[in-house]
């Protein structure tokens, strides 16, 4: 019933995706990765969620409504922005859209981390650090094709793409200190997953699907769009490896 339920929200969150309804979307995916990741690893992966919309949804708040900027450069979204569907702005200027996209993509780092240090074995200070470098690689392409669409905007950037350097710290900053809290969960892979491999793929694929972010960019500038791609491509290769190795 559960493989049922997992496959039930995965295709009517790409239905949704391609309906351009963000929210749905979202809500859906992250029912379906909680499903996934309390099947095949523990019953703790439901801590994810909640943890990562709270770190990052405070994190925003102060940043958005008070001097003390996590992401260094003074940044507001477009609240009028067609993908904002639900019209939920937390505090009157953050997007609820935002925040379930930091659950997700926090999900997609937690799967590549785990599955790249459980093989190597790392200690937590270096899977907590591959956190937050898993979290920039994805917002590495994320952030120019939003801020290309005009769903948020920076007062000022550099060359790469417009976006400020500070802000990748900031994303590093916050997948470091989700990190750091998750990490603490006893995780270990049922048998469920271990009887079947394949089953490492679907976390691993929608991670590097993130990929196809760089494609709205390469018409703007080839060489950024491919170097912006290259840690993501780095890190899904390794978790894919490390997958099929256990």
């Amino acid at each position: 019933m559960v493989l049922y339920g997992l496959l039930l929200a995965l295709i009517l969150s790409l239905f949704f995706l391609f309906k351009r309804k963000i929210i749905i979307f979202e809500i859906f995916a992250i029912v379906g990765i909680s499903l996934y990741s309390w099947f095949f690893l523990s019953n703790y992966s439901l801590f994810i969620a909640p943890i990562a919309f709270l770190i990052s949804t405070v994190i925003e708040l102060v940043s958005l409504k008070t001097p003390l900027n996590f992401f260094g450069i003074k940044y507001w979204y477009n609240l009028k922005h067609q993908r904002y569907t639900s019209r939920v702005f937390i505090l009157g200027v953050y997007p609820l859209e935002v925040a379930l996209g930091w659950v997700i993509l926090h999900y997609l780092s937690f799967f590549v981390v785990f599955l790249i240090s459980s093989f190597f074995d790392f200690p937590y200070l270096a899977s907590i650090l591959l956190g937050g470098a898993t979290l920039v690689s994805i917002d590495l392409l994320l952030d120019p094709v939003a801020v290309g669409n005009n769903a948020w905007s920076w007062q000022k950037g550099t060359r790469y793409f417009g976006i400020p350097w500070q802000n990748f710290l900031g994303w590093f900053f916050v997948g470091v200190l989700i990190s750091f809290l998750v990490m603490f969960l006893p995780f270990s892979i049922k048998d469920t997953a271990n009887q079947n491999r394949l089953i490492f793929l679907l976390p691993i694929f929608a991670y590097g699907f993130c990929w196809h972010l760089s494609l709205f960019l390469l018409k703007q500038n080839r060489a950024l769009a491919l170097l912006g791609s290259l840690p993501l491509t780095v890190f899904s290769l390794a978790a894919l490896i490390m997958g099929f190795m256990r």
